[in-house]
C-alpha cells in the first residue's frame, strides 16, 4: 500500500481568546505560549483518537498482490466479483474518486460501508476485474471538515488540556486530564490512552 497525505486544513480548533478566558490570562504576554499549548493540546488529542480531528487528504494505492481472494475485515479482497478496501484512515468525510489502475470507477459502481469503527470502500461489478493491477483512492478523513464543524467536545477537551498545562507549566504534573479522557474514549480508534 501507498499512502500519501495531500492536503491538511491547517488551523485549530479553539481561539486564542477562548484559551486566554478559560485560562484568566490577561494581557498578551502569554499569547505565544497558549498558541503552543493549544496547538500540542490538539496534538495530544489526536495522538489519543488515533486520527485527525480536522479534514486531511489522502490518496491511497493498492496493488493487486495486496489483495486477498477472500473476504477480510483487515486486509483489501476480491471475493465475487466484490473488492472491498478498508479505508488506512478513519473516519471517512468523502471519497473524491476510485481509480482501477489509471481509469476512474463510476462513482454508482462503489459505496462507502461502515463497520464498528472501520470504514471499507466496496466495488461491485467491474468489468474485467481479473486485469486491474491496482486500486487508487482518493479521500478525506477526519472527524470535523473544517473549524465550524468541529464537536464541541473536542473544543472542551482541547481547553482543559491547555488550562492543565498552562497552570501546571512550572511542574512535572504535564497531563491530560481525567474528564478529557473520559470525555473523549467514546471517539478513540484501534487504541487508546
Amino acid at each position: 500500500m501507498d499512502l500519501r497525505l495531500k492536503e491538511k486544513v491547517e488551523g485549530e480548533i479553539i481561539a486564542l481568546d477562548d484559551a486566554k478566558n478559560y485560562v484568566h490570562a490577561n494581557g498578551n504576554f502569554d499569547d505565544e505560549l497558549i498558541k503552543t499549548l493549544i496547538k500540542s493540546g490538539r496534538e495530544i488529542i489526536e495522538k489519543i483518537l488515533h486520527q485527525s480531528i480536522l479534514r486531511e487528504r489522502w490518496t491511497c494505492k493498492y496493488f493487486r498482490t495486496e489483495f486477498l481472494n477472500k473476504k477480510s475485515t483487515i486486509y483489501p479482497s476480491i471475493c465475487d466479483s466484490t473488492v472491498t478496501i478498508p479505508f488506512p484512515k478513519n473516519p471517512v468525510l468523502e471519497i473524491n474518486n476510485v481509480y482501477a489502475d489509471d481509469r476512474i470507477i463510476n462513482c454508482k459502481k462503489y459505496y462507502i460501508e461502515k463497520t464498528g469503527p472501520r470504514y471499507y470502500l466496496v466495488i461491485r461489478n467491474l468489468k474485467n476485474l481479473d486485469q486491474i493491477n491496482s486500486f487508487t483512492i482518493d479521500f478525506d478523513a477526519g472527524i470535523a471538515k473544517d473549524f465550524n464543524s468541529v464537536p464541541s467536545i473536542f473544543r472542551i477537551a482541547n481547553l482543559m488540556i491547555v488550562a492543565q498545562h498552562y497552570e501546571k507549566r512550572n511542574s512535572d504534573q504535564n497531563f491530560v486530564p481525567k474528564i478529557a479522557k473520559t470525555m473523549l474514549s467514546n471517539y478513540i480508534q484501534f487504541g487508546g490512552f
